[in-house]
């Protein structure tokens, strides 16, 4: 196989996952998400960034998607009015362990944010998000996991259970997983 031959099976690959991620999603009612890349002043993708696609196809909705711009800044009180189900902190340059969830739950304003409020704070390492290539899948797979959780939720809800134990929930959660998004589970050990 030539270096060319292998590049275009590479991409072919790729365009499958994509496609894959699409069909997974559609139909489903997207999860509202802010995507914060840097803290103080807070900055996010705009309309006219490409993670805009990312967030979409791991089944969530940009609540800044239509501010004009790739990098906007926004406010604690936007982002409160926006009242995300899911806050993905993925700040340019930030090493993933050194990304300060408790800093965002404790952000003043912020506690009333549905996101904060159920801990809904997911930190994603920016090189999963922030520069286009291969590794974007695994980015919008971490994505997926977090979001399926509040798929979970939605149907639970739906179908008449309105609150649950822990044990319950974690038992709920891997079965709706495993339906909905077999990979996420693969290899996990939560399975039998």
């Amino acid at each position: 196989m030539t270096r060319t031959d292998a590049c275009l099976a590479k991409l072919a690959r790729m365009d499958a996952a994509l496609a894959g991620w699409s069909e997974r999603v559609r139909g489903r009612p997207p999860v509202r998400v802010f995507l914060e890349w840097w803290q103080q002043p807070m900055f996010t993708p705009g309309a006219g960034c490409w993670s805009n696609e990312l967030i979409a196809l791991a089944g969530g909705r940009n609540v800044f998607a239509a501010l004009p711009g790739q990098s906007v800044e926004v406010s604690p009180e936007q982002v409160a009015a926006a009242d995300p189900e899911v806050i993905f902190l993925a700040w340019c340059g930030v090493p993933y362990g050194k990304l300060n969830v408790a800093r965002v739950l404790a952000r003043p304003g912020f506690e009333g944010i549905s996101a904060v409020r159920s801990g809904r704070v997911v930190p994603i390492d920016e090189a999963l998000l922030g520069r286009p290539g291969p590794r974007v899948l695994d980015g919008i797979a971490a994505m997926a996991a977090a979001l399926a959780a509040i798929e979970v939720f939605r149907l639970l809800r739906s179908a008449g259970y309105a609150t649950f134990s822990a044990l319950g929930t974690a038992l709920a959660l891997v079965v709706v997983l495993d339906a909905a998004f077999p990979e996420v589970l693969e290899g996990s050990g939560l399975l039998l």
